[in-house]
């Protein structure tokens, strides 16, 4: 048998090009080679010398390591790209987090008491005082926390939704198929383009539990399309609970002198027991005398919404205790609005972008009872999802089982911590992607020039206009400074040769561009020292 030999895997492992690697991934891919290198040996193939074996081994390793994490500078001009991470920590937020990163800390434990304490309590208070909202919970996302409302407040229940805003967003996030993993039945109303006060009005009925409100981050409706405000929704979610509240309050009265005349007996919900024969046909009088079978609200119910409906239409509703049935009813009874914001920003934003996007201030201050966001996105920080609303809805949310499978860790609290504490203390160039929005023209100019004067390639500052990126604003531009690669070569191959160095561009009018509004000013002179070593 023809004896063939071949390098040991030891001594290919512990080759100085290999000495900075993680060996136990080098030991796998030496030993698959080297087998591979076996078979085509005893198949009359050549023999692969050593130096072939390593090469291939370090081919196989980059493209490994390749799958990890590592720094890129981000020259394609969207700041919250979601491919490239989204939003960048500053330096000065990670150093005032990193000492209860790298600690041991008191999590879940409340010190003044000695016993177990939450982890929410803290990040909540800093919430409320940066919105003023009552209250507030954080989880990993805010996929999860559309999840966890819709699962906490309306599993088994409806759901009412403009069809305009059934929204997919990357990931395939999709609102209806969310809904129907949380328990949620969806009722959609009005058309893509249209849907008024009235359609959320008459889809309202005893099952109903939330109106919700979805940004369409990633899509605009423009032309003939009408929608209805987070106000308005807010509005018609508290009438339509009053009524609920007025009905339920005269059914329980109503049923208790029911059970007295049938000569039986009632519970305390107003449930029916031991009723005589003829209860049925008392059973419909108490049915007529509540208007089951009217359309019209009783004096009371019109009196609230003439009072309760401010600046929205003071017509007559169409939501009327005759909407809900006669079951008994356990459970969170209110119907509530809920917006699902995405995204959403605090300080004010340059070059106009905050007209094509909601505050967040705003909603609050509209009415809206629950909302979540992004922390990630224009807020700046961390992922996980931040909701926001009063003390009776978030309470209710953390007593969801499903909150355990959906928490934050401590990096993640500790980070976002010192990130609201920036916005309170009005230090907005410690949020990376607010600074980078903000930056003037002839700053980005200014930098260009000094790296087009520093590399040894033919190159051209140009104007460019640009989006914010990470489902933000998707038909908001504003302007940006590129720096244009003329290096005689078709730019689909520039572009890859940048991106193996790291550099992250894009291809704009048949040209190669670094669009210096996502590089951020520390990487300057990396980006100086790498287009230097592809062009050397």
């Amino acid at each position: 048998m023809q004896q063939i030999k071949l390098p040991k895997i030891d001594k290919i492992a512990n080759a100085q090009e290999f000495q900075n690697c993680l060996r136990p991934q080098i030991i796998k891919i030496a030993q698959e080679l080297i087998e591979e290198a076996r078979r085509e040996a005893l198949q009359g193939g050549e023999l692969a010398s050593e130096s072939e074996i390593i090469a291939r081994i370090k081919s196989r390793y980059e493209k490994f390591q390749n799958l990890s994490l590592k720094p890129l500078i981000n020259a394609t001009g969207v700041v919250l790209h979601t491919n490239l991470g989204r939003s960048v920590i500053s330096a000065e937020i990670l150093a005032r987090a990193q000492k209860i990163i790298t600690s041991y800390s008191n999590l879940e434990y409340d010190l003044s008491k000695g016993a177990r304490g939450n982890r929410y309590d803290y990040i909540a208070l800093l919430c409320s005082e940066l919105f003023g909202a009552q209250d507030a919970l954080v989880v990993n996302n805010n996929a999860a926390a559309v999840f966890l409302v819709l699962n906490t407040f309306a599993r088994g229940r409806e759901v009412v939704v403009s069809r305009g805003e059934l929204v997919e967003i990357g990931g395939s996030f999709r609102v209806s198929e969310v809904m129907a993993n949380s328990g949620a039945k969806l009722v959609e109303i009005g058309t893509t383009n249209k849907t008024k006060p009235e359609d959320y009005e008459e889809a309202i009925n005893e099952n109903t539990a939330i109106l919700m409100k979805v940004h369409r981050s990633n899509f605009k409706i423009s032309g003939f399309s009408s929608s209805v405000s987070a106000a308005e929704v807010a509005a018609l979610a508290r009438r339509a609970s009053q009524a609920k509240r007025e009905f339920l309050a005269l059914r329980e009265a109503s049923f208790k002198n029911l059970a007295d005349l049938c000569g039986g007996s009632s519970d305390t919900d107003g449930e029916i027991l031991n009723s005589a024969p003829n209860g049925l046909s008392l059973a419909a009088g108490s049915a007529n005398a509540l208007n089951l079978d009217s359309d019209e609200s009783s004096a009371k119910s019109e009196r609230f919404y003439e009072d309760g409906a401010g600046e929205i239409s003071s017509k007559i509703s169409k939501i009327c205790p005759a909407k809900f049935s006669m079951k008994k009813e356990k459970s969170f009874n209110e119907i509530i609005d809920y917006y699902d914001l995405g995204s959403g920003y605090v300080s004010e934003l340059g070059f106009g972008l905050g007209k094509s996007e909601p505050s967040i201030f705003e909603l609050l201050k509209s009415g809206v009872r629950l909302l979540s966001f992004s922390g990630d996105k224009l807020f700046g920080s961390v992922q996980c999802g931040i909701i926001l609303g009063d003390h009776e809805l978030i309470a209710r949310l953390r007593k969801n089982q499903l909150l355990r499978m959906l928490r934050v860790d401590k990096i993640t609290l500790s980070l976002l911590a010192e990130t609201i504490k920036a916005y309170i203390n009005k230090e907005f160039h410690l949020i990376t992607t607010i600074d980078q929005i903000h930056l003037g023209l002839d700053e980005l100019r200014e930098r260009a020039e000094l790296v087009r004067s520093r590399i040894g390639v033919k190159s051209q500052i140009v104007p460019t206009t640009t989006f914010v990126g990470g489902g933000t604003m998707p038909s908001a531009p504003y302007p940006s400074v590129a720096l244009a690669i003329l290096d005689g070569a078709d730019p689909q191959s520039t572009q890859a040769k940048f991106r193996a160095a790291g550099i992250i561009g894009r291809i704009e009018d048949d040209k190669f561009l670094l669009d210096f509004r996502s590089i951020l000013k520390s990487d300057l002179q990396d980006l100086i020292k790498k287009i230097g070593e592809i062009y050397e």
